[in-house]
């Protein structure tokens, strides 16, 4: 569960109860304390109480004490899936997630779940800091002027019927996909063979609620034995190498990156240009 958008880990500790306590905070903060595995009925406390704060009207903080855990293991994955796919239909009303630990390996989740976690603040506490952590989650979100962006991902028109080549400018929203899927679920149903050409310009994170987008997930699954080539233009690093991590498992794919300054060289390598 504390995963929060990195449901691959769970939590497993050496006693003998399993336990989940609610700890004392303002209405608007859920806060939570793991001693041991997750069972079924603790995972149906954590949902009763996210369900009770997601009825507020205001923002929430979220704050997960893990002190008294003292190793992970994947004993409690299935609750703790569960348990994070809650929490991600309402992600959007939480500004901040605070996880109290003295080990190190929480602060690499967070940095992990940064970018698919865009407009919650990550923070980490030592044990030793858990009221600073509460204060802080706590502390009311800082009102700011809603300014309309324009849609983060834009299909491109190119010279090649079958290529499909989109442009990634800011956080990815669950709109702005809704708004192209048609599009796209469209040119996978005219096409046996495609290319795919993705440009990041600016990639500014992804709205947790984009990962529950209807629909998503099958196309994904459509479109992957269909690609040829795909090349990957200035990606972040870290998207980069997992991209190609997973190359293996994509049949006959070419995958290929190139630089933002090399974005010539990758519509010459698929053989077409925007139009």
């Amino acid at each position: 569960m504390l995963a929060v958008g990195v449901p691959w880990f769970s939590l497993h500790c050496h006693r003998e109860t399993a336990m989940l306590q609610s700890l004392p905070a303002p209405s608007h903060v859920l806060a939570v304390q793991l001693s041991s595995d997750l069972s079924g009925d603790d995972v149906r406390q954590y949902k009763a109480l996210l369900h009770t704060h997601v009825q507020q009207p205001e923002r929430l903080g979220l704050l997960i004490d893990m002190s008294d855990l003292n190793d992970m293991a994947m004993g409690t994955l299935a609750p703790g899936v569960r348990a994070d796919l809650d929490l991600l239909k309402h992600a959007s009303q939480f500004d901040r997630l605070a996880l109290v630990s003295d080990k190190h390996w929480p602060g690499l989740l967070l940095r992990m779940a940064g970018p698919w976690l865009h407009g919650m603040q990550l923070r980490q506490f030592a044990s030793a800091e858990r009221e600073q952590a509460l204060q802080w989650v706590a502390e009311a979100a800082v009102e700011q002027t809603v300014v309309v962006l324009p849609p983060a991902l834009r299909l491109i028109p190119t010279t090649s019927e079958g290529l499909l080549a989109f442009e990634i400018d800011g956080p990815i929203s669950r709109a702005s996909v809704a708004s192209v899927l048609p599009q796209i679920q469209a040119f996978l149903d005219r096409h046996e063979h495609i290319d795919v050409l993705a440009h990041f310009k600016h990639f500014g994170g992804i709205e947790p609620a984009l990962y529950l987008q209807p629909g998503l997930l099958q196309m994904k699954f459509k479109a992957i034995p269909k690609v040829a080539r795909y090349a990957l233009v200035a990606a972040p690093g870290w998207m980069d190498t997992l991209a190609h991590t997973l190359r293996p498992l994509l049949g006959d794919m070419q995958l290929r990156s190139f630089t933002e300054s090399e974005l010539a060289q990758a519509w010459e390598w698929l053989a077409a240009q925007p139009r």
